[in-house]
């Protein structure tokens, strides 16, 4: 709104959307109000349950958060389906993580003592937030990325024996192909502009995703 007064624009929404079915555009507004089905769109469906067994390869799944993500498609590969995780780059950083705890020599740490360095760390960062003048360090950014790092680390370790157990897991279940030979598995905001015919949301109570004393705008 600022650019749009200071070059004495006008502010046009781009409120219909043409890619759903107004059923899916219906239960959209309850987040987004603003948001409108294009008349021709056909109906669309929306199923409301508690499982997961009719996702089949070619579906997508997402979340807001990328914990339920990994829990999910751990679990969807131990009754043998085939299943990944949108984005590389996620896995990158937590390899990256681990090896930035570890010394860069993951290899020779037992589990346990990763994830004891893993929560120093996180305790580093908060008392950094703090000296920073920050006072609600738990909801800053810096730290709920980290922790939601960690916490994905710890996940996928239940299936681990050593830390390079983890490190060739995540390799496993994160890509950054769209397959259709298998389920893909995406954060919201990896799946921005992608499309399907089949999308299951997982965890909905967290979309949107809100936390005490956030602003309006947030």
């Amino acid at each position: 709104s600022k650019l749009a007064e200071k070059a004495g624009g006008v502010v046009l929404p781009l409120s219909v959307n043409y890619r759903c079915g107004k059923n899916i555009i219906n239960e959209a507004q309850k987040i987004v109000k603003e948001i409108l089905p294009y008349e021709e769109s056909e109906d669309g469906e929306i199923i409301h349950q508690n499982h997961m067994k009719d996702v089949q390869a070619g579906d997508m799944v997402i979340c807001r958060k990328t914990v339920p993500l990994i829990m999910t498609v751990l679990r969807l590969i131990s009754i043998g389906k085939s299943a990944y995780i949108k984005g590389r780059d996620l896995a990158n950083d937590m390899k990256e993580l681990i090896n930035k705890v570890g010394v860069d020599d993951s290899n020779n740490l037992s589990l346990e003592s990763l994830f004891d360095k893993l929560d120093e760390h996180l305790t580093i960062i908060g008392q950094n937030l703090l000296d920073k003048g920050i006072k609600n360090v738990k909801r800053h950014p810096v730290y709920v990325n980290t922790e939601e790092k960690i916490e994905s680390i710890k996940i996928i370790a239940e299936n681990c024996f050593a830390p390079s157990d983890v490190i060739a897991l995540l390799d496993k279940i994160f890509d950054d192909q769209v397959r259709g030979d298998a389920i893909m598995l995406s954060t919201v905001h990896k799946a921005k502009g992608l499309e399907n015919d089949n999308v299951y949301i997982i965890a909905p109570d967290i979309l949107p995703f809100k936390y005490p004393g956030q602003k309006e705008w947030e």
